[in-house]
């Protein structure tokens, strides 16, 4: 199966946010290569099975792995 990471990106900034930009990457590995990849830059698991996140400074981002369907 193939999948998409879907990368959403904030500024924050105390209690606000503020949405940047939000792009996909399509991808034909594995979810545990997906994963690996993420991994690599320097994103970590928080929580749900297929979401994935870093913050450093002011700036946060969250990647959602979705699987691609025929449809897609």
């Amino acid at each position: 199966m193939s999948y998409t990471i879907l990368f959403t990106n904030y500024e924050i900034r105390g209690e606000n946010e503020r949405l940047i930009e939000e792009y996909k990457l399509s991808l034909s590995e594995s979810k545990a290569e997906t994963e690996e990849l993420l991994k690599k830059l320097n994103y970590h698991f928080i929580g749900n099975d297929d979401v994935w996140g870093f913050r450093s400074g002011y700036f946060m981002s969250i990647a959602e792995i979705i699987p691609l369907t025929l449809r897609e």
